[in-house]
């Protein structure tokens, strides 16, 4: 099974915003977050593309930000992501 076109767009607008708003982050959250985003691309620009390991990897970085106020409304974005369409 595959992300739709669609959900790999709205998830790659997402992954842009956390982007651009982690500098103001300590080395290591930033790193750990960087790590992620990176996994999260990968896959999304792989032909075959693993559900799963976008999915623990999209929960695993819900995680690390759900915490962070700034982030806050990008870890909504993510938790959102996973509502059924």
């Amino acid at each position: 099974m595959s992300i739709t076109e669609s959900k790999s767009q709205e998830l790659t607008e997402i992954l842009s915003q956390l982007k651009s708003k982690i500098d103001d982050l300590q080395t290591e959250e930033q790193t750990e977050i960087q790590s992620d985003i990176a996994i999260i691309e990968n896959e999304l620009a792989s032909k075959r593309q693993d559900k799963t390991k976008v999915e623990n990897t999209l929960g695993s970085l819900y995680n690390k930000i759900k915490e962070i106020t700034p982030l806050l409304g990008i870890a909504i974005q993510i938790a959102n992501w996973f509502k059924p369409a």
